[in-house]
């Protein structure tokens, strides 16, 4: 279990980690910090795909809608937060890029990672809805990302 909850801290720093190798390496590409990442974090789901816990949406057409308005919302919100996104290209990452590759990262990466250990397991179980203290360690990172609260 110590193991599992290191690859999530790592996870949960691997944006903030790839963007200061980028920045000592590469000064010009720091702005396209998020790509890189995004790429690592693709490549990583690749080859973990086994324990991969994300597919498509089966009726996309119900998904769609809702999907549109939390675009506009996050648009709104990129005007006002404190990350203050500069620019086309950087309110795209704010809004578009940066929140599907944290999804990713930590509901496809990191929660089946801690969905192995039964000592994580549930907290509250309804026909609607399963708490578990994995999904809950997955989540808690939005609380410090005004976007990922309307996301998630």
């Amino acid at each position: 279990m110590l193991w599992s909850l290191f690859i999530v801290i790592l996870l949960s720093f691997s944006f903030r980690i790839v963007q200061s190798v980028i920045g000592l390496i590469y000064k010009q590409h720091l702005r396209f910090s998020v790509y890189y990442w995004g790429i690592m974090v693709i490549i990583a789901s690749l080859l973990i795909k086994n324990t991969y816990i994300y597919s498509f949406p089966k009726n996309l057409s119900t998904v769609l809608p809702l999907f549109f308005i939390i675009l506009i919302v996050n648009c709104l919100i990129a005007r006002s937060s404190g990350y203050s996104p500069a620019g086309r290209f950087d309110r795209f990452n704010f809004v578009i890029i940066f929140p599907v590759l944290e999804e990713i990262a930590f509901r496809g990466l990191a929660l089946p990672v801690l969905t192995r250990h039964h000592s994580l397991g549930q907290i509250h179980h309804t026909p609607v809805i399963e708490l578990s203290f994995a999904v809950v360690i997955t989540a808690a990172r939005c609380l410090q990302s005004p976007i990922c609260n309307i996301i998630s």
